[in-house]
């Protein structure tokens, strides 16, 4: 997140305009001399190359490039390869997710996994920060069972006992059918929910945008929320104002609080709505 926060910075654009790059939004064109038709090089013989990012401007006009100068694409353009790094993941789901309407998890719907197995996916918190690891991980798997599972009415395929431990095993069809059921979630699991769109036509799917943050990942103070990694979503204004400005219905750290800057004289940052 704060890789979107700084690509903000670095090209001036609207909150909106950065939520709604393309994956694919880099623009690197050489420059041409008018008179030759050659490319122009510089004294080293390497071609001279402008850097642009396309965009799709708030006022719904056509896409279009904005060209930074060589400070500014030098930070921009590594915000953007990172993000696609960090975002990869997500990616991949939402692509999945995509091409397959009506499912949320990348396997199988016959599928089986034990509740230990499904913490990579829904990957609930210990209550008990401190305790040995056999203990946090029992505390995940019940808060699993209790905050999500019975919350969602999804109950288990069977139960194995193994010594003092019992496992549950959940049908991956079962789990998304409560989901879905729950009414919960509504604008991760549609794919069409907050994209760039046209004359009410969706120009950019969720998988071909830049920013994907999954669910949760915007918390920076309450670490004991939980990321749901199945559920993508692009980013928007609200997120944007939530991480960098204070709100009084917003109990988040904000990004400046949390890695300590402050206002000019020592105190926390204003409350104010920056895009």
């Amino acid at each position: 997140m704060f890789k979107a926060i700084l690509l903000l910075f670095a090209t001036g654009m609207r909150g909106n305009e950065v939520s709604t790059l393309p994956y694919d939004c880099i623009i690197n064109r050489s420059i041409f001399d008018h008179k030759t038709g050659k490319e122009i090089k510089d004294q080293n013989g390497r071609n001279i190359k402008t850097f642009g990012i396309k965009y799709f401007p708030e006022k719904k006009a056509e896409p279009k490039v904005l060209y930074l100068d060589k400070f500014a694409a030098q930070i921009a353009e590594k915000c953007i390869n990172e993000i696609k790094i960090l975002t990869r993941r997500q990616r991949q789901i939402a692509k999945y997710q995509s091409d397959n309407p009506g499912r949320l998890f990348p396997l199988p719907p016959d599928t089986i996994l034990r509740d230990d197995e499904l913490l990579e996916y829904i990957p609930y918190n210990s209550n008990d920060s401190h305790g040995c690891p056999y203990r946090q991980l029992s505390n995940r798997r019940g808060n699993l069972r209790k905050c999500f599972m019975k919350k969602h009415k999804i109950k288990e395929a069977f139960t194995i006992k193994e010594g003092r431990t019992t496992y549950y095993y959940y049908r991956i069809s079962d789990i998304e059918q409560g989901i879905y059921n729950s009414g919960k979630y509504i604008d991760f699991i549609t794919n069409d929910v907050g994209l760039a769109k046209k004359n009410g036509k969706i120009i950019l799917k969720k998988h071909e945008m830049l920013i994907l943050p999954e669910h949760g990942s915007h918390r920076l103070k309450n670490r004991k929320n939980n990321n749901i990694k199945i559920f993508v979503r692009p980013m928007d204004l609200t997120l944007l104002n939530n991480l960098t400005s204070i709100n009084t219905k917003n109990s988040e750290t904000t990004i400046f609080e949390q890695r300590g800057y402050t206002e000019a004289d020592g105190s926390p940052t204003r409350k104010n709505l920056l895009f």
